[in-house]
């Protein structure tokens, strides 16, 4: 997701794409945060999203920045995500080679590189979803499966995202038309006619996320 997950100060100061939009992030009922979520297509037809986190709560204080490079056909070319968790600084970024990826972790102290080689056939990293309502119209019902790697588990993860149209939506007092998207079981999105999220919902291990925009 949505969800989904850099110094607090000097991150929080990197600028966002233009047009990038503000969300609050409620846990149940309660605000926890914010995300900034944004991105801009390059001149190639590249694009690159930018998804700022900033968490504050009596249990819980950490940023983080998480970006996403796909070329113009959707394909993964790199993520990187970096964290501050109580002032302590870690990335995690993962380049999509031909054949291999690479994956560079730095705990702040400790750099640390490996690489993984795509099984045979490999798994197909090229989601055309990225460009729904920024670029590409879906037709309802349309559904793109692709593979993304978790560099923490080390593991492949089927990405199953699928248009179901465009529906009404209840925005803080009033109702406006949302497109609605979904990742796999989990993910609930609703996105404007620019492929901004209007809200999104996330369900995982029994936890509930849901992201509004602000107004």
């Amino acid at each position: 997701m949505i969800l989904p997950l850099l110094a607090a100060t000097i991150l929080a100061q990197q600028s966002m794409p233009p047009g990038s939009v503000v969300l609050e992030l409620f846990e149940g009922e309660d605000v926890i945060g914010t995300v900034d979520f944004g991105y801009r297509l390059d001149q190639a037809g590249n694009r690159f999203s930018v998804v700022l986190t900033n968490v504050d709560t009596d249990e819980e204080h950490f940023s983080m920045r998480e970006t996403y490079r796909h070329d113009k056909s959707g394909k993964l070319i790199q993520s990187q995500r970096r964290t501050n968790i109580d002032g302590k600084v870690a990335s995690i970024a993962v380049t999509y080679g031909g054949t291999e990826l690479t994956v560079e972790r730095n705990w702040g102290d400790e750099i640390e590189t490996n690489t993984v080689v795509y099984a045979d056939p490999p798994q197909s990293l090229v989601d055309p979803s990225v460009f729904w309502f920024v670029r590409d119209t879906p037709k309802r019902g349309e559904r793109i499966k692709s593979w993304t790697y978790q560099p923490i588990s080390g593991q492949w993860v089927e990405r199953v995202v699928t248009y179901h149209g465009q529906v009404d939506v209840k925005h803080h007092e009033e109702t406006i038309k949302a497109h609605r998207v979904t990742v796999g079981d989990e993910v609930t999105m609703y996105l404007d006619d620019k492929g901004m999220p209007w809200r999104v919902t996330e369900r995982r291990n029994k936890r509930s996320i849901k992201l509004v925009r602000k107004q």
